[in-house]
Formats: structure tokens, sequence, C-alpha cells
């Protein structure tokens, strides 16, 4: 079973949700092509444990409201993020959804919600 939890702010999503990630090391930002990057804006990535799912937050058309957590996955580590969708509702609302963290076992999804 996949938990989501919405924390109220950022700082409590830090704090309580304590992603660690092999693959979430921090390096300059890289442009990751048009299947993760638009012309809108996007931030506050978080890779899956297993290196295949790449969590953001965009403020772009396509989602549901104001910022929206969106999901690009690949097939293996080192392969290319796939095309980028939103996550649907409970996830995303019409409100700002944001700071996307995926547990390490891939079934708790933290995220700040308003």
């Amino acid at each position: 079973m996949r938990t989501i939890v919405a924390v109220g702010c950022m700082l409590s999503l830090a704090v309580a949700s304590g992603c660690r990630s092999p693959y979430a090391k921090i390096s300059s930002p890289v442009n990751l092509g048009p299947n993760v990057n638009s012309a809108g804006h996007e931030g506050s990535p978080d890779i899956s444990a297993d290196g295949r799912s790449l969590y953001f937050d965009a403020l772009r058309p396509g989602g549901s409201g104001g910022w929206d957590i969106w999901l690009s996955e690949a097939n293996s580590p080192h392969a290319d993020f796939g095309v980028a969708a939103p996550l649907a509702v409970p996830v995303n609302s019409r409100f700002d959804d944001s700071g996307p963290c995926i547990s390490d076992d891939g079934l708790t999804l933290y995220f700040a919600s308003n």
C-alpha cells in the first residue's frame, strides 16, 4: 500500500522526510531535456532510491492548479527520463503542491500543500 503524507510547510517536509538516495547528490543544475524541463519553472527534485523515478514540482501548463508535483520515470538508473506527467488527485490539487520527497522504499511520498 502506498502512503501519501502532506505537510504544512517546506521546513517540516525537510525535517520529517529525511530523504536519502544514492542518486540524489548535489551538483550543478543540468537540463534534462524536453521530457523533464520546460519553459515553465521546475524545482525541488527528488530521485527514488532505485534511481528510476524523478519527482519534482513545477509551475507549468498541464497540472491541476498552481505548483504541482510531476513524475518522470526511467527504465534504469542511468537511462534518460521519460516524459514527465503531473501526479493525480489526491497529490495535486487546485492549490500549490510542492517539495516532493519519496521514501527509500518508494511507498510514501512526502510533500507540502496549501
